[in-house]
């Protein structure tokens, strides 16, 4: 029994763009009168994918060389003489015609001569054959009288040794001269059945004299060998591509890659994978077609037996009924961002390569946003998707009413995300996409992550794998982490659950029913209804789901006993927990993360705070409003606050500038948070501030943001936020007051009010012109008065600015007119105008 060649499967789910690498050579010499020419096809054998698959999608037009399409869409052809046989890995599957041996190739090339010829050793047993090639470099003789070439020729003979038996020569059947005429190389192979028992001694002689004359050139070389088995291998469940190319358009063997329809996988029964419809009631039964959704394609993997984890699970080990709704979550269609729509999750990869099973598992569960757990003796997939509460927790069913709460760290916030996928447009090769969070750019500046969208072959997917992630990061950052009983136990990872912490949202909105029918619940503690609100009641019904109902209307008034407007299905049972929610406040939402049992009959639940709205921006761009979930004054932010900007003068007598920021006192306050940042960048924190004023000295010009929180009792309120453009030295000094003059025959004493900067350095006095630009200089001075002679009797005009440090001008000159005609009085004129720049 000869040994068949092992083949590494390839699980390909989807549509996929694979297989590529070397194979072997088949090469059939073609010869021709009077000058030889060689013909090489390589032929090859590709395996695509673990059987069954669908295929190629369409023939020669789904195969690549080297890139390059073999066969246009439009029916023409990129490459000649390309021959495709493939089988789709179905267990029963024939041979591949043109195909009957394994075989390995192994490179000679060493030159045989007359008194020197080659041997070569067989050792494999099981091999059935040899193929050996044999090449002429170059085959002419050159006429002394003419110059011509001419056809030449050589003989060659092959001899084969079994077990040290002695050489026995092979019949070539007239193969064994080759003649004719070649200035380029020349190939030919030749067949050698191995007979007897192993090692074969192979054995390449030369029967042509050796060539001593430079117008005869006939080297013979012995290029290469294959060994053949010669078995008609089927490869059962493996699907194959064989594929043979004429090498007069290759250096090489060239690439190939292939678009297949993959794995054909057990789907529900009342479902079409092309269509994406369901249709009816699902009876638990499957059918056998392919499909991407993601999450058949995950069943498949953890129930097949042959490469899945089936010889270790069985059917009744999986919640099928929970993937068939994960199943059509992923099959709605949702905007693919170029104007058209797309199914939500699409599964199209290639597992490659070996891997631990629980990495892999959960790998392809990450594809439609899940987690895989083990749970009652069976596998469960929590995905992160919309769902109602299916629970409710009070401190009337939490030990000690204790509700442990902390935050995710600002690194662990990303606001930049980038999404490697497979891009159809480019042989479906690995391409990035750059998908930001403006929100998260704002509040934590740029922190960058990267992520692989495992099986996503769309950029519309791709983005909404980023965009996940990053609101995410954002909207979701508190765990809590809870005591209670064995309504504990019942719960699972991924389902959702409300809080209502009366210490967070300010009400005590939950504890115990203490009687109820259908339309009425009596509570254990009185709630006080307002006017102009509407109010909603849940309960945990006897089957131990949360149901609920919006209120009758009934008047402002503390109610110990409701009535809903529509009754429950049946009566609450007496010590059932209740939680009323209103328009201006909500319970909590929580995602449970795990359940664990710390002490008999005590499980510790840890949850991630949930924000259903996150979906709807994430796929719609739907940006919704938070809800209310306190009415504690802490939650308010600080009011009135202003920013401004000033100079001040160093020790040294420099002058730099600050920042100011001010807002209301809250008399409650114990101190204040100040958060502040500059051009967009990452955000300062200073905490401890015990006033309602700030100051941030000795900064520089630019886009300044500030962010102020109360710190109430241990609690720290929302930000209240602020924005100013600092321009610091840069902005142009105050424009001088109070021009006047007074006249002492021809020269007048110019005098003004100093300015109020701090920064002010000299002033500059001007006369004439029709703006300051044109305007005559008269001098600079440091002082605030100036003597002027005045040029003639005429009326001047005289025009001043005060000039700062940084040689910043005043934005307006202040102007007064000087009359010095004898008619004019000897007194203070007080004709004052700004004039601003033209």
């Amino acid at each position: 029994m000869k040994s068949k060649s092992e083949l590494a499967p390839l699980i390909g789910y989807g549509g996929a763009n694979g297989g590529k690498g070397g194979g072997g050579a088949q090469r059939t010499p073609v010869e021709l009168p009077d000058t030889l020419k060689s013909t090489n096809y390589a032929r090859v054998l590709d395996l695509l994918c673990e059987g069954e698959i669908v295929g190629l999608v369409d023939k020669l037009k789904s195969v690549y060389l080297d890139g390059v399409v073999v066969q246009n869409p439009n029916d023409t052809y990129n490459f000649r003489d390309v021959t495709l046989y493939d089988v789709q890995g179905t267990q029963g599957q024939e041979y591949i015609p043109g195909f009957p041996s394994a075989e390995a190739e192994f490179s000679v090339n060493t030159e045989v001569k007359r008194n020197a010829p080659v041997v070569r050793t067989v050792s494999d047993a099981n091999v059935d054959a040899v193929r050996i090639t044999v090449q002429v470099p170059q085959l002419t003789f050159q006429s002394a009288l003419t110059g011509d070439l001419m056809p030449s020729l050589v003989h060659i003979a092959i001899d084969v040794q079994s077990n040290g038996g002695g050489y026995v020569e092979q019949d070539l059947e007239g193969a064994g001269v080759i003649a004719g005429k070649c200035t380029s190389p020349y190939e030919r192979t030749y067949r050698v059945e191995l007979t007897g028992s192993a090692p074969w001694d192979i054995r390449v002689r030369r029967l042509t004299a050796d060539s001593t004359q430079a117008n005869l050139q006939d080297k013979t070389l012995w290029k290469s060998y294959a060994t053949l088995i010669d078995e008609k291998l089927s490869y059962p469940n493996s699907a194959l591509v064989a594929l043979q190319v004429s090498a007069h358009q290759f250096q090489t063997v060239p690439t190939r890659s292939y678009r297949i329809r993959g794995l054909k996988v057990r789907v529900p029964s009342n479902y079409n994978p092309l269509t994406r419809e369901y249709s009816g009631t699902w009876d638990g039964t499957f059918k056998v077609e392919w499909t991407d959704n993601p999450a058949w394609c995950f069943y498949d993997l953890l129930t097949t037996k042959r490469y899945g984890l089936g010889r270790f699970l069985n059917e009744s080990h999986v919640d099928k009924w929970g993937l068939y709704t994960i199943g059509r979550y992923c099959d709605e269609l949702v905007p693919d961002g170029k104007g058209g729509q797309e199914p939500r999750f699409r599964c199209n990869l290639y597992l490659q390569s070996q891997a631990d099973a629980y990495q892999v598992v959960n790998n392809l569960a990450s594809v439609f946003r899940s987690l895989t757990y083990w749970a009652s003796g069976a596998v469960y997939v929590a995905q992160d998707a919309p769902r109602d509460a299916e629970y409710l927790f009070t401190p009337a069913n939490v030990v000690d009413g204790l509700f442990t709460y902390s935050s995710s760290g600002r690194r662990a916030r990303h606001t930049v995300a980038l999404v490697t996928w497979n891009d159809p447009a480019n042989h479906y090769k690995s391409a990035k996409e750059y998908v930001t969070d403006e929100e998260g750019l704002l509040e934590y500046g740029y922190n960058p992550t990267e992520v692989v969208a495992l099986g996503c072959t769309s950029r519309g997917q791709a983005q909404r794998v980023g965009r996940w992630l990053l609101f995410t990061e954002r909207l979701e950052t508190e765990t809590v982490v809870f005591r209670t009983g064995l309504e504990g136990a019942l719960r699972n990872p991924g389902a959702v659950v409300k809080l209502q912490d009366p210490y967070r949202a300010g009400r005590r909105w939950g504890g115990r029913v203490v009687a109820a029918t259908a339309t009425q619940v009596e509570l254990d503690a009185d709630v006080t209804l307002e006017a102009g609100k509407t109010y909603s009641l849940s309960v945990v019904m006897p089957d131990g789901t949360a149901v609920e109902r919006e209120l009758a209307p009934a008047a402002p008034a503390p109610y110990r006993a409701l009535t809903v407007a529509t009754p429950f299905p049946v009566a609450p049972a007496r010590n059932a927990v209740w939680v009323l929610a209103a328009s201006d406040l909500a319970p909590t939402t929580w995602r449970i993360l795990s359940v664990a049992e710390v002490e008999p009959h005590l499980y510790e639940v840890t949850a991630l705070r949930h924000h259903p709205g996150k979906y709807d921006e994430v796929e719609l761009g739907v940006k919704l409003q938070p809800v209310p979930t306190s009415v504690l004054p802490s939650s308010a932010p600080p009011a009135d606050l202003v920013l401004g900007e000033s100079l001040y003068k160093t020790t040294n007598g420099g002058v730099k500038v600050s920042l100011n920021a001010r807002w209301a006192q809250r008399p409650s306050a114990t101190e204040y948070v100040v958060r502040w940042r500059v051009d967009g960048g990452n955000w300062t924190t200073v905490t401890g501030v015990q006033t309602h004023f700030w100051e941030l000295r000795d900064i520089n010009p630019g886009a300044y943001s500030v962010q102020v929180a109360a710190v109430l009792n241990g609690f720290v309120t929302a930000y209240a936020e602020a924005s100013l453009n600092v321009q610091g030295k840069l902005a142009p000094p105050s424009d001088v007051q109070g021009l006047g003059y007074t006249l002492n025959g021809n020269t007048a004493t110019l005098r003004w009010s100093e300015i109020p900067d701090l920064d002010r350095d000299t002033y500059e006095l001007r006369y004439g012109g029709a703006d300051w630009a044109s305007a005559t200089f008269i001098s600079k001075v440091r002082a605030t008065a100036h003597e002027w002679p005045v040029p003639g009797p005429a009326d001047h005009v005289v025009r001043v600015k005060a000039i700062d440090t940084t040689g910043n001008y005043s934005t307006n000159d202040t102007t007064v007119t000087v009359r010095a005609a004898p008619t004019t009085p000897a007194s203070v004129t007080m004709t004052v105008s700004s004039t601003p720049p033209p």
